[in-house]
């Protein structure tokens, strides 16, 4: 990787250089750092954090915790990362790198900077079953009253474009947009299980979850394709909201093969 390639990515390694558990030192100080100072930025009553940029009728998600668990003290918020010659991170110390979700951070905030229109939420407690996004579904449901797309940048490899999330969570129509969209050769996907956008798939219309470029994810295996991450940066700069296509019928709930209630994974068929 080049001097000007590591500069380029610089944000996103110091992102994966926090263990950001639940609740933990490592997440806060990432928080502190990195979205607390985001000009306009707020945060509701489960410590989501979340800003409007525009009209545009979608919303960009992503989460702030991890799976570590050991960084529950100051003086272990920190990990060293590793990049090979093929541009794949990893850590060093047998932690899990942390790319779900830090890819999706990093992406948010660049497109932030980039002032590129729609919802941004910074969902807290993912990885805990979706409290964050639960939280906003069940109580400020107005939130997302005039969003049509929710995309999260939560699925490992670089292939996915997510339609089904447990059920049907956008139409195939959509999904095609957005690959057209992107330009990155991706491919519809119905083996998608959970990540917040499911949360308000009674809510908004077209739901899915795209990939973030990590495998191994939860596991000190994890690792991420950095180059791919960079051409995802670069198609959604670029990206044009108004050729996405919206045809899911909430009112209908004809796509629905299970509805769901409540915080965490409580499900009724």
């Amino acid at each position: 990787m080049t001097n000007e390639e590591m500069k380029r990515y610089s944000v996103l390694f110091d992102i994966l250089g926090f263990k950001r558990g639940r609740n933990t030192w490592g997440e806060y100080a990432m928080i502190k750092k990195y979205i607390l100072p985001i000009p306009g930025i707020m945060s509701d009553n489960y410590a989501n954090y979340y800003l409007r940029i525009g009209t545009a009728p979608v919303m960009w998600s992503c989460h702030t915790d991890t799976v570590h668990s050991e960084s529950v003290t100051k003086g272990t918020v920190r990990q060293k990362l590793c990049i090979t010659d093929k541009d794949l991170l990893f850590t060093q110390n047998g932690s899990c790198l942390g790319a779900d979700n830090g890819v999706g951070v990093w992406l948010m905030l660049k497109m932030i900077e980039a002032k590129i229109e729609g919802l941004y939420i910074f969902h807290r407690g993912e990885e805990s079953g979706g409290l964050g996004s639960h939280y906003i579904a069940d109580n400020t449901p107005e939130m997302v009253k005039d969003i049509k797309f929710a995309i999260a940048f939560d699925r490992r490899k670089n292939t996915s474009v997510i339609t089904h999330q447990g059920f049907r969570t956008c139409s195939d129509a959509f999904a095609d947009s957005l690959i057209a969209g992107l330009g990155l050769g991706h491919k519809k996907d119905n083996g998608g299980t959970f990540t917040d956008t499911k949360s308000y798939a009674e809510l908004i219309p077209e739901c899915t979850n795209v990939s973030a470029g990590f495998t191994s994810e939860h596991s000190k295996n994890e690792t991420l394709d950095v180059a791919y991450v960079g051409r995802l940066l670069d198609a959604l700069l670029k990206l044009d909201v108004s050729s996405l296509v919206c045809v899911r019928d909430l009112k209908a709930k004809k796509d629905y093969a299970y509805s769901f209630h409540g915080y965490g994974s409580t499900y009724s068929s």
